[in-house]
C-alpha cells in the first residue's frame, strides 16, 4: 500500500516518506536531489575547495565510480555522519521534523539509521536505495566549484592537469591507489606551487568558466615546460594588488 501523505503535501514521519519514495518515482527524484544538494553543501562547509577538487578528481579520473566503489570523500573526512545528517535534513523538509513518530516498520526504540544499514525490512531497503542513489548523484555532479564548470573546458587534458596541480591529496594515499596521481611536472617547488594554487582558489572561487579555461590552458602549457615560476606567478596574479608577491629578481 502506498505511504499516506497529508493534504499539505507532507508525510507523518521519515518512514512514510522513504516508503513513498520507493513507490513513486516523482517523490524519489525530488528527495534524492534534496539529499544530494544538502550533502554537497555540507561538504563544502567542511573541506577546502582544493580538497573537494581532490575528491572530484579521484571520482572522475581514478577508479571508475560505481555502486561498489566508495566515494573518495571518505579519504578526506568521516563523511557517513555528514551524509546521514544531510539525509535527515532533507527528510525533515516534508515531515515537519517528525522523523521518529510511530510507523509499523520503524520499531520502537530502534534507530532508523540502523534499519537502513541492515536493510532487514522493506523500510530499510527503501532507505538504502535512496541513500545510494543520492550519494551517487552527489558524486556524479561533483563537489567542487571547479567541477561545476568542467564541461566548459573543452580540452580535457588541460583541465586534468590544472586539477592535479591545485588539488590537495588526502593525508594517506596507498602506494597502489591509482585515484590520486603524482605531481604532473618535474620540479623541486611542488609545495610552493600547491600553496600558490590554494591561494588562487581562495580568490577565484566560485570560479567562472572563462577563468577556468584560461587557467587550464596556461597551467597545462607551463607544466609541460616544467616552468614552476610561471605557474606560481600566474596563480599569484589573481591575488588583490596589496597581497601580490613582489617580482623576483
Amino acid at each position: 500500500m502506498p505511504a499516506k501523505q497529508h493534504d499539505d503535501g507532507k508525510f507523518p514521519n521519515f518512514a512514510s516518506y522513504l516508503l513513498a519514495a520507493a513507490d513513486d518515482p516523482g517523490v524519489r527524484k525530488k528527495l534524492v536531489s534534496r539529499i544530494a544538494s544538502e550533502f554537497r553543501r555540507s561538504l563544502a562547509s567542511i573541506l577546502t575547495e582544493s580538497q573537494l577538487i581532490g575528491i572530484d578528481y579521484a571520482n572522475t579520473y581514478g577508479v571508475l565510480f560505481t555502486g561498489k566503489t566508495s566515494c573518495a570523500s571518505h579519504d578526506y573526512h568521516d563523511t557517513t555522519p555528514v551524509f546521514w545528517n544531510a539525509m535527515t535534513n532533507a527528510l525533515s523538509e516534508r515531515t515537519g521534523g517528525q522523523g521518529n513518530r510511530a510507523h509499523p516498520m520503524h520499531e520502537s526504540g530502534r534507530d532508523l539509521y540502523d534499519i537502513i544499514a541492515t536493510q532487514d525490512n522493506e523500510l530499510g531497503r527503501a532507505g538504502a536505495a535512496v541513500w545510494n542513489e543520492a550519494w551517487n548523484a552527489a558524486a556524479a555532479q561533483g563537489y567542487s566549484a571547479l567541477w561545476a564548470v568542467k564541461e566548459r573546458v573543452l580540452a580535457e587534458a588541460t583541465f586534468q592537469t590544472l586539477a592535479e596541480i591545485v588539488m590537495t591529496p588526502p593525508d594517506r594515499v596507498g602506494p597502489n591507489d591509482q585515484r590520486f596521481p603524482g605531481f604532473p611536472m618535474v620540479t623541486d617547488e611542488e609545495d610552493e606551487i600547491r600553496a600558490a594554487g590554494r591561494s588562487f582558489l581562495e580568490h577565484v572561487t566560485p570560479i567562472s568558466a572563462d577563468v577556468a579555461v584560461e587557467a587550464a590552458t596556461l597551467v597545462h602549457h607551463y607544466a609541460d615546460e616544467d616552468d614552476a615560476a610561471a605557474i606560481i606567478e600566474f596563480f599569484h596574479s589573481f591575488a588583490p594588488a596589496t597581497a601580490q608577491r613582489p617580482p623576483q629578481p
